[in-house]
């Protein structure tokens, strides 16, 4: 945790393939955010290393009269890091390894709040009884009050982009979406000021070099996971006439700069092989899937079933990620069911981001084949009104992977295994959104199946509302489109949603 925010790893002289690249505020390019370019006349301004401890940090925000919210004691500080490491790393991001954190002391504060504004949430410590929320946004608060400060004295370095993205996560939590998309914003221009958007170390496998590429990946999981979607300006062909137009990866002219090597994985579990950067990838797919779903709900007049549709990029390179896919951590190698409840949780460093996969992988084909997705729009034309088959095959493929998710959430509940990603809440509600669409059917074992797997579905979203405010606004969602589409009052008990539909 050593390392600083330069354009190169510390005590080496990098190779700029960057030319001219302009990096910070004018005080954070005076003292540590510098390119390449400038690196010999500022070698003696460097940032302070992370391990300058807290004592200075809150001395100077003394000083410049702020007053962030008091650290906890000790015995909370140590156990929101146990349970970080519990709960929360690679789970979905990846920063630190256990020896990073040994003397919380020595720990920058902006991490340590950081950490606990996650960490906590897991927490049963009567210090934060009935008020865990409102402590966890807090120490957001100060963690955020640190790292700004930071920018603000231009003393920026890399633990102020690993809070960032700690704080945009426990907003997102917190429902606070607006903020976690502005620290996920901060934390994507400092990385690309600082120049840790490109490989300058290919080969090289040091703890400064791959804490940066952890730091990169993490904050590329983020943007494509919870940052809304890139749109692109074009005025090139009508300057009175400007659009937006969407990011488009499948049509890519390749750059001659390399972005950063996926992180080294260690551990027991290693020996299937990685598995967190399989979960980036999924992430990057699912940011595709979102667009897609934009495009349709402004009307986009290409049909789903044409090459040139985004249905069928996304199902192509779907195909190529599953084809790609280790066998190792393949639904059916994996075992997940065959596994102890103690094993399970002693490695949750590689089963939380393999629950993910399972979830996303299924969302990703309940999204893309929803029936809400083409018949939500009843006058078209008819050379886009949906062949048959298509309309068939879509509502088989959604039916299929929306059970799935039902089967997914009785394997966690059977295992009593605690998911700490929120996502796989929005991806329980997609599930949740198409069974609500077959509790309709006309035949009566779909219907009362559909109704089974809606139950599942709101009694595990009415679980995870009580642990994060976010899934407690899609579960109230759930509700009221259930309300909307029964038109029968819902009593707070899930168990009996059977009787009302």
């Amino acid at each position: 945790m050593e390392s600083v925010l330069e354009g190169f790893a510390p005590g080496k002289k990098a190779d700029c393939g960057r030319p001219n690249r302009q990096v910070g505020t004018p005080k954070s390019h005076s003292r540590g955010l510098y390119s390449c370019d400038n690196a010999s006349e500022s070698s003696d301004m460097r940032e302070t290393p992370m391990t300058q401890g807290r004592t200075s940090d809150e001395t100077a925000l003394q000083g410049a009269s702020m007053e962030p919210a008091a650290m906890p004691p000790q015995e909370i500080v140590a156990e929101g890091i146990a349970l970080y490491f519990q709960y929360c790393h690679k789970q979905p991001l990846w920063f630190f390894d256990p020896d990073d954190l040994l003397i919380p002391k020595k720990c920058p504060s902006e991490v340590v709040f950081g950490i606990l504004s996650l960490a906590l949430r897991y927490s049963s410590n009567p210090f934060l009884e009935g008020r865990r929320d409102q402590m966890c946004r807090q120490y957001a608060e100060a963690a955020r009050s640190y790292a700004m400060f930071r920018i603000a004295q231009g003393t920026v370095n890399l633990s102020t982009i690993q809070s960032f993205c700690l704080i945009a996560l426990a907003e997102y939590i917190s429902n606070d979406i607006h903020l976690a998309w502005l620290h996920i914003g901060l934390a994507t221009s400092l990385t690309k000021f600082a120049g840790m958007d490109i490989e300058l170390h290919e080969g090289e496998f040091t703890a400064e070099v791959e804490e940066r590429r952890r730091v990169f990946w993490s904050i590329h999981f983020l943007n494509q996971q919870y940052a809304p979607y890139n749109m692109q300006l074009n005025i090139l062909r009508d300057i009175h006439n400007p659009k937006y137009t969407a990011v488009n990866v499948d049509s890519p002219r390749e750059m001659g700069l390399k972005p950063p090597q996926t992180p080294q994985e260690n551990g027991d579990f290693t020996l299937r092989g990685g598995i967190w950067a399989y979960m980036v990838q999924l992430a990057t797919l699912w940011s595709e899937v979102q667009q897609y779903v934009s495009h349709c709900a402004s009307g986009d007049p290409t049909p789903p079933w044409s090459v040139d549709s985004g249905y069928s990029i996304i199902g192509a390179h779907l195909m190529d990620i599953e084809t790609e896919f280790p066998t190792s951590h393949r639904y059916d190698s994996a075992r997940f069911q065959e596994q102890s409840r103690e094993d399970l949780h002693h490695d949750r460093g590689y089963w939380s981001p393999w629950l993910y996969l399972q979830f996303t992988y299924h969302a990703v084909h309940s999204v893309l084949n929803h029936p809400f997705l083409y018949s939500w729009r009843p006058q078209k034309p008819a050379h886009l009104a949906e062949p048959n088959t298509f309309w068939r095959t879509s509502s088989e493929l959604a039916l299929i992977h929306t059970t799935w998710t039902a089967r997914l959430i009785d394997m966690i509940a059977e295992k009593e295994y605690q998911l700490s990603d929120p996502f796989l809440g929005h991806a329980v509600a997609i599930a949740a959104t198409v069974h609500i669409y077959y509790c309709r059917a006309a035949d009566p074992t779909v219907r009362e199946s559909a109704q089974r797997k809606l139950e599942t579905c709101t009694r595990f979203l009415s679980e995870l509302a009580t642990r994060w405010p976010r899934c407690q606004v899609i579960h109230q969602k759930i509700q009221r489109l259930i309300q909307s589409a029964f038109a029968v009052p819902l009593h707070s008990d899930p168990s009996r949603l059977h009787l009302l539909l």
